[in-house]
């Protein structure tokens, strides 16, 4: 015969690490002139960074960015009898579009976050801004709660 016993643990964990991500966005009619934008904003950004605070742009990490075309399809009327049955379509380029998505990362302090968000708040096309509050080490902290749930299932199966 076996007896099974579960064990529990609870932990209430302040975050010690602050990640901010920016996203940048850009438009131009040719893809060239969404590089330079894109390019021209984002240093842009990270100088009013480096000026204003104690961040470097070295310290932001980019994730991924692209360039990409949209269009748009229009319906054209058909202009001679052949065409009455058919559905004309034309597409037409709406431009391109940089983005460029970044992160910082570092420990968690209240004030550099303030400072952060302050002076990006006051950048010129400022970026679209995330803030998520985390852990450096989660893993550590799950192995505390296994070790304490195993304590807590052995005091349970020994009463």
């Amino acid at each position: 015969m076996q007896i099974f016993v579960k064990g529990e643990a609870q932990r209430d964990i302040a975050p010690d690490q602050i990640t901010a991500s920016v996203t940048f966005h850009e438009h131009a009619d040719t893809y060239d002139k969404a590089l330079e934008k894109g390019v021209a904003l984002v240093k842009k950004y990270f100088d009013f960074i480096e000026e204003n605070t104690d961040f470097k742009a070295t310290d932001f990490k980019t994730h991924a960015y692209n360039i990409h075309e949209e269009f748009t399809t229009n319906h054209i009327d058909p202009t001679n009898l052949e065409d009455l049955d058919k559905q004309l379509t034309k597409r037409v380029s709406n431009g391109f579009y940089f983005t460029q998505y970044a992160y910082l990362e570092f420990d968690y302090n209240k004030e550099r976050l303030s400072k952060l968000l302050v002076v990006t708040t006051k950048t010129e096309g400022a970026p679209r801004f995330h803030i998520n509050f985390g852990l450096k080490d989660p893993k550590a902290y799950q192995r505390g709660l296994i070790g304490e749930a195993f304590a807590d299932s052995r005091r349970k199966a020994d009463t």
